[in-house]
Formats: structure tokens, C-alpha cells, sequence
């Protein structure tokens, strides 16, 4: 039997039977990895933070509301200055259709750093659905002690 671990039994594991069989390892590979399917609706609690709290805050049916409590509150702690906006619309799922957007609030510190701070998924762009999501946001900010 051959040593174990020597770069010709390396490759010649992972280059013995060609193109298929490498297709077929990286398959088995992706599926031993695949999570089960996020809906709107059903988002698992293994996706909570790790001290265990929420990072999904508030879901509509247009919008759901990602931070975490503890976050915002380093973030005060630290000087937060501003708070800088944008949203994205390329870059999602296809199920939530062509008007939706994910739309990301970053906190400016005193110190000169950025730090994420809501993530908004939202399903349309209507005036009401970012009235309703500014207000949560001013509701958290104001609300830190």
C-alpha cells in the first residue's frame, strides 16, 4: 500500500476517471452542504444570531426588518453620526419578482467606521412600505438607552 498523502496518489485520487467522475465528487460534495429552502414565511431558528436572538426582527407581507438589538447599541456607544442608505435590485432571489429590493442602512462612527445595521427585504418599492419600515428604524434608534 502506498504512503498515504503523497502529491502523485493526490492527484491521481481526484484525476482517475476524468471529467465525470470529478462532476459527480463535486455533486455529492454540494449536496452533503445544501440547506432546506428559505420562504417569506418560514425562515428556521437556526439562522438566529449567535447569542441566540433574532436577526429577523419584523415580517410583513412586504417587508421584513434584519439587525440586531446588540449592534445598534455598540453603535451608539460608539458615536453613531449618520447613517447611510441604499437598496439593490439585481442581486435577488427571482421568486420575489422584478420590483423587489434589498435595502441596507450602515451606521457612520465617530471613529471613522461603517457598520451594517438594518438589512430590508422588500417585495415592492411603494411609499408606504419605506414609510413604514423608516419607522421601525426611528422607533430602534430612538429607543437604545
Amino acid at each position: 500500500m502506498k504512503e498515504a498523502g503523497s502529491t502523485n496518489d493526490i492527484v491521481a485520487h481526484f484525476y482517475k476517471k476524468g471529467l465525470a467522475t470529478r462532476r459527480k465528487s463535486i455533486e455529492r460534495a454540494k449536496a452533503s452542504h445544501a440547506t432546506p429552502a428559505l420562504t417569506w414565511n418560514s425562515i428556521p431558528e437556526r439562522y438566529a444570531l449567535n447569542n441566540s436572538s433574532s436577526f429577523l426582527q419584523e415580517s410583513t407581507q412586504t417587508y421584513q426588518i434584519y439587525f440586531s438589538c446588540e449592534t445598534l447599541k455598540m453603535a451608539c456607544q460608539q458615536g453613531l453620526k449618520a447613517l447611510i442608505m441604499d437598496g439593490l435590485h439585481k442581486v435577488l432571489p427571482t421568486e420575489l419578482g422584478d420590483h423587489a429590493q434589498l435595502y441596507t442602512i450602515h451606521g457612520s462612527l465617530s471613529n471613522e467606521h461603517q457598520v451594517p445595521l438594518f438589512h430590508i427585504l422588500m417585495r415592492n418599492m411603494a411609499q408606504h412600505t419605506y414609510e413604514k419600515f423608516f419607522e421601525r428604524v426611528w422607533h430602534e434608534l430612538n429607543s437604545i438607552e
